[in-house]
């Protein structure tokens, strides 16, 4: 069976990484490839060394969607393949219509809460365009696979896809990569550390006034954070601001972001909305204590109190006393990493997930 991939760009984000993990790791039987349409490029080498064939469209600018489905047209007649897989907005409706066209089955993918009723909506017209776009052409997908439960019903209620259409398969990433997290040698100071996009959605402003309080309480300790993005500026400023120039580090962009966690005594992840997160994942099969939002994506992969301590999203107060719990608890915190590590070894190796997406495609195409 061959299987068209088709995504935005190769930006070093979550799906596009959990693509190439899934890509290397199907059955014989299926032959993958990915199309990608805009210009960056962040993960090609990668899938290059994976041998994974890559088309590129090249298009200019954000919105030309005319010439990408023509485009996507011709590379589907000459690669002929049997199944479509579409991932991210853009490349969502692109793929639909070509789809359409050429007649190859296409199954869509929700791999963030874009209509989650918990998410403040956005208000203008370009996101209720990129609705109508979404709500007309989402009935040319065969199916649906979410990356979790909670967003496969939000989606599915806002589009009009009937339950039966929709199929949760979570991420998963290759287990045998990740070797057993060890506490680190005591420091006078605890170290946490977050690891993702700088985004303000991801929370790191709750972060920021969490580590204030702390400050206040002269707690001692150290917050790493790694990562880039368009809320870099407002970070660093915000920091400053809170004079925590010396408590919280920006360190940037490190490839295989999961291999620093292991210098670190526990995993932050405050973020406000997301897919199911690949980062949360990683840090579970670590096995690094995890200190993440409830928000209801991160509550499909962790239970408070068994798994990870969980905080109220977007509140800096509750957030701060989950830190502080850590840190006065890190015996039980201990043991908690451990558990996710087991819980994550069972329900989200890359195997079991590649064969859990290979049956979902299987139906799709038959």
């Amino acid at each position: 069976m061959k299987v068209l991939f088709t995504i935005d760009a190769l930006i070093n984000a979550g799906t596009e990484k959990s693509i190439l993990s899934l890509c290397q790791h199907f059955s014989d039987d299926v032959q993958p490839s990915v199309a990608y349409f805009y210009n960056r490029h962040d993960l090609k080498n990668k899938f290059d060394n994976s041998k994974i064939p890559l088309f590129y469209a090249g298009l200019k600018g954000r919105y030309n969607f005319i010439m990408g489905i023509r485009w996507l047209i011709k590379l589907i007649q000459n690669e002929k393949p049997d199944l479509l897989v579409a991932s991210l907005q853009r490349a969502g409706y692109m793929t639909r219509i070509a789809g359409k066209v050429t007649g190859v089955p296409v199954v869509g993918t929700f791999v963030n809460d874009t209509y989650n009723p918990y998410r403040e909506e956005q208000k203008g017209w370009k996101p209720y365009l990129f609705y109508l776009l979404d709500k007309c052409t989402a009935p040319l997908c065969e199916l649906w696979i979410s990356n979790a439960d909670s967003i496969g019903k939000s989606n599915g209620k806002k589009l009009g896809i009937p339950a039966h259409k929709i199929k949760t398969v979570y991420r998963g990433r290759d287990f045998s990569k990740f070797n057993a997290w060890n506490p680190p040698v005591p420091d006078e100071k605890f170290r946490f550390v977050a690891l993702g996009r700088l985004l303000e959605r991801k929370g790191y402003g709750d972060l920021i006034m969490a580590a204030y309080l702390l400050k206040q309480k002269n707690i001692p300790f150290i917050i790493d954070i790694y990562g880039a993005g368009s809320w870099e500026k407002e970070l660093s400023h915000l920091i400053q601001m809170k004079n925590l120039r010396d408590s919280v580090i920006l360190k940037g962009v490190v490839d295989d972001g999961f291999s620093v966690l292991y210098q670190y005594n526990a995993f932050l992840f405050p973020s406000w909305f997301e897919g199911f997160s690949g980062s949360l994942v990683e840090a579970m099969m670590t096995g690094i204590p995890i200190i993440c939002s409830d928000i209801p994506m991160n509550l499909e992969a962790v239970t408070n109190g068994e798994t990870a301590i969980v905080h109220k999203v977007r509140d800096a107060e509750s957030l701060a006393g989950c830190m502080e719990s850590a840190i006065h608890n890190y015996k039980k915190m201990i043991h908690i990493g451990m558990n996710a590590r087991k819980v994550a070894s069972a329900s989200f190796d890359i195997n079991v997930i590649a064969r859990q997406y290979e049956n979902v495609l299987r139906a799709a195409s038959n």
